[in-house]
């Protein structure tokens, strides 16, 4: 049972390695789809089985499976009733790519049944999905009645996710004539806007002023989003504080220790005491849930209280606002940029692999398909794949973070039966990072290498008188295959005669290769025995040790009385039934099996077998000459052809036979009617008439040689026991012979042997 398991598992993985040695193509393009967002779950993408130039019985065979990015979540999913990529999950735009302007999701189809891989692009397109919207509904500035026209406070803008013409477009201030608005977009690509005081402001005729601002993006339709801005008009007599600069900027590196002062901002305030103190303070940080900055109220450093990584984050926008002791603020805006690091080590994984493969697979046969990718931005997240170069074995680049694990030259199990194949990827950062990662292959043995003699000639000796079965010796041949390609069989060769010679003499066991003296020998009558022994392995095709190519066989079925009920193999010539025995089957089958080799030209031999369908194999044996081959009916019809067209044929010979007759009757009655025959000078006594033709009435015995080396004719006369019998003599003193040689139309150069006799009556 154990045996059986190791054997079924031994085919599963020499048929997994069969569909492994079609080496890939690497993909030569990419197949580009493009799809809005925000599209439900099952949603259409593209005919990839078109695209692909599948047909519908070609996608449930070709194990066709998309292979994700590393670390990508698989959005698409492949409908394999009508091949169609779809989507498996809603697609947010924004929540995958954020502000990225194209935001494209790349991954591989791989086709197992032909090792291809295809690179699919799905390009998410935007659209107005959302609306702006400002952090807070309400806005609360203080500005001083001394302050001019052209005074200058930040707002806090309006967010939305949306890009392009779907993002903020414009946006518009209500409620008053001494305020404007002002936009900006600075050096970094950010937009910026500013509350600008139009005219000069009086506490005693409006200390409050209402404002209504708007944010309004490009989409179809326009969506908007207000918030409302409560600006208090400050006393001359007091002074607020204001702060250095409208924006502060700042570039730190995404590593920076955690408690570090990124910044310090710094705001003046020109009244003194209590007034004059300035406490600072965060008013919003955008785009993060759990704030990681701190400012100190007092000295307005601030601090990192968590930890920055560019791959999540690659920049933080907030507010600061200074206070005094009278209640007077400002506000001033932080943008804090991450610059990237060589901080992330490139990430591999393997989507598909194989753990073993045929020795015989050619060059270029794929074993494991790799996906790596790096983090980083730019030289930090450009990366290089390698593997030792004294290995056998190559990678190819099939697509972006996408490589091929293949042979690059023959296999040989007997040199190294097993590899294990470390695949490091390492980026271009300074210092470089890699990640590594071993995969074991193991070779499966083919039966390429024959069994082989140490020697070709072993001589042997051996005492006359021997004891019958006595061990003579004992040969060995080796086979660096393994397991069932190397099991050793052995045997006696030579022609029919040296082989019914040696039988009577001497034995060889086909496992262990001894040899036996099956009698005991007479020095007198032979001093020698001379013979050849043959090693041949069990694999399928089986080589020996006088095998090379030439030997390997090939069976084939040619005849079959039952077409389709038994097959055979073509390498082992095992046969096997096709399907279960039917009453109709015939009890006796013959089959004809025709087995060639692979010379050049092939040479082919065939023998024919009976096989006997039975319950009782010993009672069957002994009737199994009495069993007829069965005929089916094509054979029945051709008999029954032949049968009646030999009928038919009889007939007509028949009737011409008789036609013959009659013509030749009325010929003769003709002839005998116009001319008779007169005998004279004899006796009228001696003779009948029949019909005109005299015959004799006494007895004669006449026996007539004719040999075909004869080069004369013998006719001889038997003397018959009869008083008026003609002598011998007579007959041959006769000057007239009674029957010529003209008359019996005899050819001396062809001759043959008949009997004719003669009676001869009174």
């Amino acid at each position: 049972m154990e045996e059986t398991q190791r054997t079924c598992s031994c085919k599963r993985e020499i048929l997994q390695c069969l569909a492994i040695i079609f080496a890939c193509k690497m993909v030569s393009g990419q197949i580009h789809y493009s799809i809005p967002e925000e599209m439900h779950k099952g949603s259409f993408v593209g005919n990839i089985a078109k695209d692909l130039e599948m047909d519908g019985r070609k996608i449930s065979d070709s194990g066709l499976r998309i292979i994700p990015n590393v670390g990508m979540i698989q959005y698409f999913a492949f409908n394999v009733n009508n091949g169609h990529l779809e989507t498996s999950e809603r697609i947010d735009r924004e929540e995958i790519c954020g502000q990225v302007e194209k935001c494209i999701l790349k991954f591989q189809i791989l086709i197992e049944s032909k090792l291809k891989l295809y690179a699919i692009e799905v390009e998410i397109t935007d659209i107005n999905d959302n609306a702006p919207h400002f952090p807070l509904w309400e806005q609360e500035l203080e500005i001083s009645e001394a302050s001019t026209p052209g005074f200058r406070v930040p707002l806090t803008e309006a967010q939305d996710p949306d890009l392009g013409i779907n993002s903020i477009q414009s946006y518009q201030l209500r409620g008053s004539s001494h305020f404007s608005l002002d936009t900006q977009i600075g050096k970094n690509g950010f937009r910026h806007t500013e509350l600008i005081l139009e005219k000069f402001l009086d506490r005693e005729e409006q200390s409050v002023y209402n404002l209504l601002l708007t944010a309004s993006d490009g989409g179809d339709p326009i969506q908007s989003g207000t918030a409302e801005i409560k600006v208090i008009v400050l006393d001359a007599n007091d002074n607020a504080p204001v702060f250095s600069q409208h924006i502060y900027e700042v570039n730190v590196k995404e590593n920076i220790p955690k408690g570090s002062i990124i910044a310090t901002v710094h705001a003046t305030d020109l009244d003194e005491g209590l007034n004059g103190e300035v406490k600072y303070s965060l008013k919003k940080t955008t785009k993060l849930e759990v704030p990681i900055f701190h400012l100190n109220s007092t000295t307005g450093e601030i601090i990192l209280t968590g930890y920055l990584d560019y791959e999540e984050l690659s920049f933080y926008e907030f507010e600061v606002q200074a206070k005094d002791g009278g209640g007077f603020t400002d506000r001033s805006k932080v943008v804090i940029f991450i610059t990237d690091l060589n901080d992330n080590a490139p990430e591999l994984a393997v989507t598909f692999v194989t753990n073993s493969i045929l020795e015989s697979s050619p060059p270029g046969t794929v074993i494991a398909i790799l996906n790596v990718r790096d983090r980083d931005s730019g030289v930090n997240g450009e990366i290089t794949v390698s593997i030792p170069d004294n290995l056998p074995f190559q990678l190819k680049k099939s697509s972006d973070w996408f490589y091929s694990l293949m042979t690059d030259n023959p296999l040989d199990r007997e040199q190294v039966s097993a590899f294990n194949i470390t695949v490091t990827v390492t980026d271009h950062g300074m210092p470089p990072l890699s990640t590594a990662t071993v995969i074991g292959l193991y070779i499966i043995d083919t039966n390429d290498n024959p069994p082989f003699f140490e020697k070709s000639v072993y001589p042997f000796y051996v005492v006359e008188n021997n004891q019958m079965g006595a061990l003579i010796c004992s040969l060995k041949a080796n086979d660096p295959d393994w397991k069932g390609n190397a099991v050793i069989r052995y045997s006696m060769i030579g022609d029919q005669t040296t082989e019914s010679f040696l039988s009577s003499y001497v034995s060889i066991n086909s496992e262990t290769g001894a040899i036996y003296a099956l009698t005991s020998f007479d020095y007198e009558n032979f001093k020698k025995i001379q013979f050849q022994v043959k090693a041949q392995d069990g694999g399928s095709p089986p080589l020996s040790s006088n095998s090379g190519q030439t030997a390997w066989l090939s069976y084939q079925l040619t005849r079959a009385t039952e077409p389709g009920l038994f097959t055979v193999g073509p390498h082992n010539g095992e046969i096997r039934t096709t399907r279960l025995f039917l009453e109709k089957d015939a009890l006796k089958q013959i089959l004809v099996v025709l087995v060639k080799d692979n010379g050049q030209p092939p040479l082919s031999a065939s023998v024919t077998l009976t096989v006997v369908l039975a319950d009782n194999i010993p009672e069957i044996l002994s009737d199994l000459s009495s069993i007829s081959a069965p005929v089916g009916p094509q054979s029945d019809l051709t008999f029954y052809l032949v049968i009646a067209v030999a009928f038919v044929s009889c007939l007509f010979f028949i009737f011409l036979l008789v036609l013959l007759t009659i013509r030749v009757y009325r010929w003769r009655n003709s002839q005998m009617e116009s001319g008779r025959i007169n005998f004279s000078g004899v006796p009228a006594s001696q003779f009948v008439g029949i019909n005109g033709v005299r015959a004799f009435l006494h007895s004669y015995c006449h026996e007539v040689s004719l040999t075909a080396d004869s080069k004369r004719n013998q006719f001889n006369i038997s003397t018959a026991n009869n008083s008026d019998t003609l002598s011998i003599k007579q007959v041959y003193e006769a000057k007239d012979p009674i029957v010529s040689g003209e008359d019996l139309n005899l050819n001396n150069d062809d001759l043959t042997v008949i009997q004719v006799a003669l009676r001869v009556g009174e």
